[in-house]
């Protein structure tokens, strides 16, 4: 599926930067690349509909963002379940083969999902790829 961008190139859809609190402290969304991300989002599901019809496999692609408090409580969760030195994608012993976390790449390990519950949807959808950058003080 597309990045957003035009040429197939990549695109931000939203920045969000959280605190050591744990509190959402500044978000950002982009409005343009999220109107060509569910333009191409309808278009990957219209294709899917049609592939599913004739047998292929179903999935759907969710054009929405979460917004900041649903973010924080998927980041929250993440830091939980993944078992990772604050949920920052660095391998402990809790952390389970296939997380994030489970990455040891120094540079793809920045790299994160976050399944953000919908409420009314019902379901749990990826917010998919996530640049996770830590700010350490010192």
């Amino acid at each position: 599926m597309p990045g957003g961008g035009g040429g197939g190139g990549c695109s931000i859809r939203a920045i969000w930067i959280l605190n050591n609190l744990d509190s959402v402290v500044f978000s950002r969304r982009f409005p343009v690349v999220e109107k060509r991300w569910r333009t191409a989002c309808k278009s990957e599901n219209d294709s899917d509909s049609k592939s599913t019809a004739e047998g292929g496999l179903s999935y759907t692609v969710f054009p929405s963002l979460p917004n900041d408090s649903e973010l924080l409580a998927a980041f929250l969760e993440r830091r939980k379940r993944e078992g990772s030195v604050r949920g920052f994608g660095i391998r402990v012993s809790q952390s389970a083969e296939g997380s994030d976390s489970w990455v040891d790449d120094p540079i793809t390990r920045h790299i994160i999902g976050l399944y953000v519950n919908k409420e009314e949807e019902g379901d749990n959808n990826l917010l998919w790829p996530l640049i996770l950058h830590v700010k350490f003080e010192v």
